[in-house]
């Protein structure tokens, strides 16, 4: 090792985790008394047997009420066995309380052995029933030469297909009439080939490079709205690239990027673009309005049809067009044709597992659980969705206004109470991809009265997410109190790939990259307003690869042109979010965060361009201070932290500490006050080393505009300081690495044991399914003193 390492003598604080121990669906019973078959070629009417099986899921679940309205639930419990084939879905299926199962014998819906069935709300095509486009007024309206010799079309009007819905004039407000239930838009039907989303033609096309693919914003006419979306003030602004005046309509064109706010997604319909004046008019508001340099792209351009992979309908007549990728001939073509919200419901269901089974092809989501305990997703597969795969839990109520709560009533309890959307839910071992918006979406316990959910997402592969929307639907989302997050993969997204705010949050053991790809101010796994934010651990994460950026200045929002794309961002976070053992690499800023009392410690830093980076907005921060507020009534977020009841004697007693850190907030005087600790981490330059100086503690302290937060006993270096090969992403510490005699102490962290479970590493996951158990073990801390912390039973490794 070279002298080029940092050092400071550490202030150690010990990691103590809450968590309380649970069990759900620890001992489940397979070997069923009782089983129920369905086949694609079944009838509904039939006994069920394997020789004579059902038709559909709604007939199999009836004929299990039916069997337990006249002998009761059996002792062995009951399963239902689907076959291998396509199970065409018409309509919801309901599961109500009275379909549920018990804690030792859930009723399981799951696939007969080895077979595939997959439950689809589509239609389907060969592609060997395309044809090559003949029509020369049609040919004649693409720009490019090669469109006119390789994109093929298809009548679907003819062969029965009508309906294929309509682009929301605007996706990124909230005042079309096409929200739905869900505050979510349905999406218009979307185009699949094998595994593959296809895209409607847009320009510039898509590039792999996340800088390029855009245009930008040349001078601002009409900014437009920030905020005030209602007012109907739409943006207005010039464009220089010609290519925009060489299509032959402009009908029904829409724009889509991020015009102002780096972090705010934008969808609009275009209402005109004005060639003499080289104008672009929105139809509608924008979050954020318009800026210079704002970057967008246009789609649904006919004329523009000209990649592989892309597609266009024309709407009139019927007729989807397609410029085709390789071997499309052989290639069997999905349209999603389902246009109802979801496909499976669950109100009040309790102990009922689905297992096994593949869902795809809808316009909307794919199932819902509301109320109940221990409902269970285990080993399915959601693809080519158009809007999410699963919600565990409805919508967040935190919609009303807010008063002083000193007890545990008022509008604010009624905002933090998602108690009624169940308990012990779980989603484990599935996988997910081609989502219009996110994977799942989990609401639930009540922060106000201290009940948490006990909601986990473990073991999921979940990735091509956010195909429609961007903004804050990410691949996991989580809201409320008691949610654990596992051994997750999430990778190839727009925007990030996990984003919360709750309580009781135990992240940990999960791989994220390639996310944050077009947004920035934003991260991987990102938290934002969330006050109390006690109990929320992420650790052991290994999190990399997140694009850089070369874009202007307006697209970067950090000092020294660092685009603010960071692995995990608690943004405007308060109360002690723990970031422990990740292993940050390749990633502009490996750990951005702006609160109070956070702790930063054993983590791994590789070229990262910013480490970790404390930062606070002082002239922004101006009177969100708690002093502030209660002699103000200022409408700050925080006014959350102010009105929370953490003086009442049931928070007193739960959370101690808290409540003394509230009090010190609260008589708080200087608003720009910062308190955190960056401790006893590792921070390593190899392909550049010219960022090492910028990640000293002078170049990193600045930030916080605070004497109150410590930076101590992080070691900065340009050398190896002994990965197994840090020269081909081998981040894996050697036993004999020479940070542990620099850093006594300091945990060993193994990247092969961060992400999805596999026979590699010890679990066989169809003799040992992943539970939620919880359970307790202890480990060594780095000044000697024992620690309780949680961890995943059925791992094949203790922290």
């Amino acid at each position: 090792m070279k002298k080029r390492i940092y050092t400071v003598l550490a202030l150690i604080m010990s990691i103590c985790i809450t968590f309380p121990n649970i069990n759900v669906l620890a001992e489940i019973r397979t070997d069923s008394a009782v089983k129920f078959y369905v086949a694609p070629n079944g009838d509904d009417s039939a006994a069920g047997t394997i020789d004579s099986p059902l038709a559909t899921m709604e007939g199999a679940r009836n004929k299990v009420r039916e069997y337990k309205n006249a002998y009761g639930y059996p002792d062995g419990g009951i399963t239902v066995y689907f076959r291998d084939g396509k199970y065409q879905v018409t309509q919801k299926t309901d599961f109500e309380k009275e379909d549920s199962g018990t804690a030792e014998y859930p009723v399981i819906y799951r696939a007969y052995e080895n077979e595939k069935p997959v439950f689809t709300g589509g239609s389907y095509i060969k592609g060997s029933d395309f044809t090559k486009v003949t029509d020369e007024s049609v040919l004649n309206r693409f720009v490019s030469e090669d469109a006119k010799k390789n994109v093929l079309c298809y009548d679907l009007k003819a062969n029965g297909i009508t309906d294929y819905g309509i682009i929301p004039d605007s996706w990124g407000t909230g005042k079309n009439e096409l929200h739905n239930q869900f505050g979510m838009k349905m999406p218009p039907m979307g185009v699949y080939v094998g595994d593959e989303a296809f895209r409607l033609a847009r320009y510039p096309n898509l590039n792999d490079d996340c800088d390029k693919g855009w245009l930008f914003v040349s001078s601002v006419i009409n900014s437009g709205p920030a905020w005030e979306w209602y007012t109907g003030r739409t943006p207005e602004f010039t464009y220089t690239d010609t290519e925009l005046e060489k299509w032959s309509s402009y009908d029904d064109i829409h724009l889509a990027g991020i015009l102002n706010w780096q972090y705010f997604y934008d969808d609009v319909k275009v209402r005109e673009i004005d060639k003499k004046l080289k104008k672009i008019t929105l139809n509608d508001s924008t979050y954020s309005g318009a800026a210079k340099n704002g970057k967008y792209y246009l789609y649904n351009i006919f004329d523009e049809l000209d990649d592989p992979g892309e597609y266009y309908i024309d709407r009139t007549n019927g007729i989807l067009y397609l410029y085709p990728t390789e071997n499309f001939n052989n290639a069997e073509v999905g349209l999603a044709t389902y246009a109802e919200q979801l496909m499976v419901e669950c109100k009040d269901l309790s102990y009922c597992i689905f297992e096994g089974l593949t869902f795809e092809l809808t316009r909307g989501s794919v199932a819902r659980v509301v109320g109940g305990d221990s409902v269970r997703f285990s080993r399915d597969t959601f693809r080519n969705i158009g809007i999410r795969a699963i919600w565990l839990g409805d919508n967040h109520v935190a919609d009303g206004a807010v008063d002083r709560a000193p007890d545990l009533e008022g509008e604010l309890a009624k905002c933090y109470d998602n108690a009624a959307n169940g308990v012990n839910h779980s989603v484990t071992s599935c996988k997910m991809y081609n989502l219009g918006y996110g994977g799942i979406k989990m609401t639930g316990g009540d922060i106000y009265h201290i009940q948490s959910a006990n909601f986990s997402v473990e073991n999921c592969e979940i990735h091509d997410f956010g195909q429609y929307q961007w903004g804050y639907d990410q691949g996991i989302n989580y809201y409320g109190r008691g949610f654990r997050i596992r051994n997750n993969k999430l990778y190839n997204a727009p925007m990030g790939g996990m984003q919360g705010q709750a309580m009781d949050v135990l992240i940990e053991y999960n791989e994220l990259y390639n996310v944050v790809r077009y947004t920035s101010d934003a991260g991987a796994i990102y938290t934002n307003y969330t006050w109390p934010v006690h109990d929320l651990y992420i650790r052991y994460n290994y999190i990399h690869d997140i694009p850089d950026s070369k874009l202007p200045h307006e697209h970067t929002y950090w000092d020294g042109g660092i685009v603010m794309r960071a692995g995990v961002y608690t943004d405007t976070e308060m109360f002690s979010p723990h970031i422990y053992g990740n292993v940050f690499a390749n990633t502009p800023i490996g750990y951005q965060h702006s609160g109070v009392t956070e702790k930063v410690e054993n983590n791994v830093f590789i070229d990262c361009h910013r480490a970790a980076t404390p930062w606070i907005d002082k002239a922004g921060m101006k009177g969100w201070t708690g002093k502030e507020i209660s002699e103000t009534g200022g409408i700050s977020p925080f006014r959350f932290v102010v009105y929370f009841p953490w003086k009442s004697e049931e928070w007193q007693k739960a959370y101690p500490e808290m409540a003394k850190e509230y009090a010190e907030f609260e008589a708080m005087d200087d608003s720009s006050l910062f308190k955190g600790e960056i401790v006893r981490n590792l921070i390593v330059y190899n392909k550049h080393p010219e960022w090492y100086e910028m990640n000293l503690p002078e170049n990193t302290l600045r930030y916080t505009e605070s004497d109150e937060f410590i930076y101590e006993d992080n070691i900065v270096t340009t050398e190896n300081p002994g990965f197994e090969d840090i020269n081909n992403g081998n981040y894996r510490l050697r036993d004999d690495a020479a940070i542990y005699s620099i850093l006594p102490g300091f945990e060993k962290l193994d990247i092969n044991k961060m992400g999805l479970l596999t026979k590699e590493t010890g679990v066989d996951l169809d003799k040992d399914p992943v539970t939620s158990e919880i359970q307790v073990t202890t480990v060594q801390s780095s000044n000697e003193e024992s620690q309780e912390v949680t961890s995943c039973s059925t791992c094949p490794y203790k922290n």
